[in-house]
């Protein structure tokens, strides 16, 4: 591997939405070369160093192999090498053949392999297009930071070649793979936090892991015993089919913290307002005691709060947005466990538990104006159909959600066509 070029930069303003912020990604090629210093590159700009520099990720590598990949999909951003942030552009570089550990010669200098870079928000900015961090997440050409074991100058030209092979092998892309997705990989997490040449900020984010995957479980225990052998159609296994399609739906979007979505999608029936009066802030105010005695901690705990404030179906002319992206994806998972197949079965078992007739053709459909008549409508069972079921194909946050609700929402349209063909005696 040669070194094409050395990178530094310094900070720059940029306003992302509507945030203003400070990043010293924007890295310029200096023809006289860069000195490598255990904390960091000297005379480069570092504006957060628990995501540049510092001990763990003093100096951030690229191979220019990889620039053509992003070329092809976003041809319009101003290219010139150091575009990623890197403080060094390789001619070559291949993440699969890096070991976490292993130790280069690099001009001067020695490095050590040390952690894959996540894509974040900057990266979008500096390609132009959003859609950027989501193909960088995907490509698997995350690049190398690297912590400095002896200090030194490094020039365009200078060679970076194997000193020290770790025998016991971690690929930086395996690393990468699994820190991406940490909540999927928790398996992993022992293994790492073993591992001598794992970085502590790599470790510390899979003890978080861990701890997440215990409060998943006990979220699981007490929603089970809380709602199994429950008859409305609200019970343990309409949890566990909103929990999977809620983790199916969040592979779709990197973004999502499934963390979030999993704990949301367990936890979005407690103290539901249909079963304690019609009063909607009893899931709130349960869920909230529960994540509190869970030490959930607050990022994570407020969103799940808002998922359980904001996910319920308040009437046909009521809106019902949800305030994050997780949000998003657990209403959608609710609102498709209530369509289809599934939800014939669950509402017509509502309405035998709430000794609701099945149809009556003259008590005419209603058209809730807020939550508050939504909540007292004592319909037949047909009526929902009309005052909630069909209309939520068209109410779907996600693409991906709008296209499961397709097939389900036919079904739905067939089978009513059916029973109303039996209930006049046609067929």
């Amino acid at each position: 591997m040669r070194v094409l070029s050395t990178n530094i930069s310094s900070i720059k303003t940029i306003i992302i939405g509507k945030q203003e912020m400070q990043t010293g990604m924007y890295k310029k090629p200096i023809a006289e070369g860069i000195f490598l210093t255990k904390l960091g590159v000297k005379n480069d700009a570092v504006v957060d160093a628990r995501y540049h520099g510092g001990a763990e990720k003093a100096a951030y590598l690229y191979g220019k192999n990889h620039y053509s990949f992003f070329k092809e999909r976003f041809p319009d951003a101003d290219w010139e090498l150091g575009m990623f942030g890197e403080n060094i552009t390789l001619d070559e570089l291949d993440e699969s053949a890096l070991n976490i550990g292993d130790v280069y010669t690099l001009g001067e200098a020695e490095v050590k392999i040390s952690e894959p870079r996540l894509p974040c928000n900057k990266f979008g900015y500096r390609l132009g297009d959003p859609k950027a961090i989501k193909a960088f997440a995907e490509s698997n050409y995350p690049g190398v930071y690297v912590q400095i074991i002896k200090e030194g100058k490094v020039n365009p030209g200078d060679l970076m070649k194997l000193k020290v092979s770790q025998p016991e092998k971690l690929s930086l892309t395996d690393l990468y793979r699994w820190f991406l997705k940490k909540s999927q990989h928790a398996h992993k997490a022992a293994e790492l936090i073993a591992n001598p040449h794992v970085t502590e900020n790599i470790k510390e984010q899979f003890r978080k892991v861990l701890t997440k995957e215990r409060i998943l479980l006990e979220a699981e225990k007490y929603v089970r015993e809380q709602l199994e052998g429950e008859g409305s159609g609200h019970d343990w296994w309409h949890i566990k089919r909103v929990l999977n399609l809620s983790e199916k739906m969040a592979k779709q979007y990197p973004d999502a913290d499934l963390f979030v979505v999993k704990l949301g999608a367990l936890l979005h029936d407690i103290g539901d307002h249909k079963f304690h009066d019609g009063d909607h802030t009893m899931g709130p105010k349960l869920v909230g005691e529960w994540l509190n005695d869970h030490s959930v901690d607050s990022e994570s705990a407020e969103k799940v709060l808002e998922i359980v404030a904001e996910i319920s179906f308040k009437g046909a002319k009521v809106a019902t947005p949800m305030s994050s992206l997780e949000g998003e994806i657990v209403q959608d998972a609710d609102r498709l466990d209530a369509i289809g197949a599934m939800g014939i079965a669950r509402t017509f078992a509502y309405g035998g538990n709430k000794n609701r007739e099945m149809h009556n053709p003259e008590h005419k459909v209603e058209d809730h104006e807020n939550f508050e008549a939504y909540k007292k409508t004592t319909g037949p069972t047909i009526n929902h159909f009309y005052e909630k079921l069909l209309l939520l194909k068209d109410r779907m946050n996600t693409e991906y959600g709008s296209e499961l609700a397709k097939k389900r929402h036919q079904y739905m349209v067939t089978f009513l066509e059916e029973f109303f063909e039996e209930w006049e005696g046609k067929r």
